[in-house]
């Protein structure tokens, strides 16, 4: 307390004491409620108003002091700092976290990771359940929400046909480089497409492995059945049909000599292995196996056939045109019935390509058709060619005079012969 000593009139002595202010709760960044002393000295007057800021080094200031935020998504605060951008107070205190957008959170600031076994991270982010971005940039998190530091691999199962479900290893690694819808061949290459190869077609050879039969991109006639010449994959053999058994021919007599002695009929080539559907995914010639040769002006063989895109296996090139590919309608398809060999389209044609032949009409000694034999009946026959009738009001000699004939001519030879005993 101090006092003032003050003389008054009549020579009176007047002492006023004033209390001594009160000192500031020092803080950087509290506001005062009322007028204390923050210099800390002896003095009588309150030196720092309410509303004003007595700072730890115990000076008067109108504002709070504050200390700028080192920003993180992640790390907590150790000490009040100001946050926001624009700001006079330390407004986001410790154990609080300063994000980079400079807003003051309770809880760290997360983004959560792209699940992968395979794919390296690029960014920290949040593998696991939690607040915080636990998986740093260039490890994994597996689909599983662990995080490490290689990549997962499942290895794949190999095949040549099938196609895969999920991403796998095919090669040796350590990533799964072969994607769901591509093929893992058995050499443990990964590749876009089946992996297939071609049948040695046979009606009665059963395949000793999964082969491609019909045109197409698999392997779609398995061990144990039966690719038949006409590239169809069958369960059992083909049946064959016993040749049949010709009629005995009469032995021509003189007057049949010259009909048997005729040509026969027409027998057409029957040939197989050149046909479009023949064609290998090499585009190859087809070479031509000559079954039946053509003889008695029947229609020649064709010979080898030049694959072209399209046919058969040949891949077709964009824009090209398609040739139609259809089988049994080949002379070789006809059975023993000669009924009409129907034709199967296996691929349409395209582009322009050649239009497809339809059924064929069978004929003698196609396939398993029964050439026909040569018939001496007409020949043997004389009654009907030597009897004739009276037509169009001519007249013609009747089997009575005819018979007259022959008794002049029996007649004459039996004179000849009685002369030449004489």
């Amino acid at each position: 307390m101090k006092c003032i000593f003050v003389m008054v009139l009549h020579c009176s002595l007047t002492v006023r004491c004033a209390t001594a202010a009160a000192a500031c709760t020092a803080s950087d960044t509290v506001a005062l409620g009322a007028d204390c002393e923050c210099a800390g000295a002896d003095g009588d007057t309150n030196a720092c108003a309410a509303t004003k800021f007595c700072y730890a080094d115990f000076t008067c200031a109108d504002a709070a002091k504050y200390t700028a935020c080192a920003t993180s998504d992640t790390v907590v605060l150790g000490a009040d700092c100001q946050c926001a951008a624009a700001g006079t107070t330390n407004e986001c205190v410790a154990n609080k976290f300063c994000y980079v957008d400079n807003t003051c959170n309770d809880v760290a600031k997360y983004t959560a990771c792209t699940a992968s076994d395979t794919v390296v991270l690029g960014a920290d982010c949040q593998c696991a359940a939690g607040t915080a971005n636990e998986c740093v940039a260039n490890k994994f998190c597996y689909v599983d929400t662990t995080c490490n530091d290689v990549a997962k691999y499942t290895a794949c199962t190999a095949s040549d046909t099938v196609v895969l479900g999920a991403d796998c290893q095919c090669a040796a690694g350590t990533t799964n480089e072969c994607v769901a819808n591509k093929f893992c061949y058995a050499d443990n290459t990964c590749n876009d497409v089946a992996k297939y190869t071609a049948c040695t077609a046979s009606d009665t050879v059963a395949l000793g492995a999964d082969c491609q039969c019909a045109a197409g991109t698999t392997d779609e006639c398995a061990a144990s059945k039966f690719c038949y010449v006409d590239n169809t994959c069958n369960d059992a053999a083909k049946a064959t049909t016993a040749a049949p058994t010709a009629a005995p021919t009469a032995a021509p007599t003189a007057a049949t000599t010259a009909a048997t002695t005729a040509e026969g009929d027409a027998v057409n080539c029957v040939e197989t292995g050149n046909a479009a559907s023949d064609c290998l995914s090499t585009c190859a010639v087809a070479n031509a196996t000559v079954t039946t040769a053509a003889s008695g002006g029947g229609t020649a063989c064709v010979g080898d056939y030049t694959c072209t895109s399209g046919d058969g296996a040949c891949p077709a090139a964009e824009g090209d045109a398609v040739n139609c590919v259809e089988t049994g309608n080949a002379a070789s398809d006809c059975l023993s019935t000669c009924a009409v060999a129907t034709a199967t389209v296996t691929t349409a044609a395209s582009g322009g390509g050649t239009a497809c032949v339809g059924d064929y009409t069978c004929k003698s000694g196609d396939g398993a058709c029964p050439a026909a034999t040569n018939s001496t009946t007409a020949a043997n026959s004389t009654t009907a060619a030597n009897s004739t009738t009276k037509t169009a009001g001519v007249a013609s000699t009747s089997p009575k005079t005819s018979l007259w004939a022959k008794n002049i001519v029996l007649g004459v030879v039996m004179f000849a012969l009685v002369a030449y005993e004489f």
